[in-house]
């Protein structure tokens, strides 16, 4: 499992919270090597957001679709143990 230290001020591990961090379309070459498909466990301050977490991955966040265990979420929702993150670059079409 990854520590990640999404912000500069929150360096704080001891109270860290485990999540799954699932990234689709573009967003996927942003995750660990060691991950398994379009997923990985990691590590994250507890009061950290997907924001955080975003950063963190050099993600834009720019248009970016984020759920936190299934349901639409915005960028600053606190994550807690347990959560799944899961991200995807916006859509175009027409």
């Amino acid at each position: 499992m990854q520590n990640v230290s999404p912000a500069d001020t929150m360096d704080d591990r001891a109270n860290g919270v485990a999540i799954t961090l699932k990234l689709f379309g573009g967003f996927r070459r942003h995750l660990p090597a060691e991950s398994e498909g379009h997923a990985c466990e990691i590590e994250v301050p507890r009061g950290s957001t997907p924001g955080h977490v975003l950063a963190h991955f050099h993600i834009s966040t720019e248009g970016a679709v984020v759920l936190i265990n299934g349901l639409t979420a915005g960028l600053d929702c606190p994550l807690e143990a347990g959560d799944v993150l899961a991200a995807f670059p916006s859509l175009a079409g027409g």
